[in-house]
């Protein structure tokens, strides 16, 4: 039996919510997908379904190193679109995590 996928640590949670935000900027009278306190939800969706975990946990591994909530917004937007094109598989994967948390929330609409 496969032991339990952790939960992400706080930091890589930091990082994944301001990730989100990018993904999913504000629009409207919407905030981004991260402001809407949604990172939770990728994490334990991801954590249900093995192949997305690991998208996950490398995804965040990748961006860990070099991601600052400091960064101008077109910096971080260079830094995942470099992502996507060495990886898209990852990407996407988080892409789509990303997507079902926020257009599953009823607060979208």
């Amino acid at each position: 039996m496969t032991a339990p996928a952790q939960p992400l640590n706080d930091a890589d949670m930091t990082i994944l919510g301001s990730v989100m935000d990018r993904l999913v900027p504000p629009v409207d009278d919407l905030p981004g997908a991260g402001a809407m306190g949604l990172a939770p939800e990728v994490d334990q969706f991801a954590r249900r379904h093995t192949p997305y975990h690991g998208s996950l946990a490398s995804f965040i591994e990748k961006l860990a190193p070099k991601w600052s909530a400091d960064l101008p917004p077109l910096q971080k937007d260079a830094m995942l679109r470099d992502l996507e094109a060495a990886d898209g598989a990852t990407f996407n994967a988080v892409l789509e995590l990303v997507y079902l948390a926020y257009y599953g929330d009823r607060r979208v609409h």
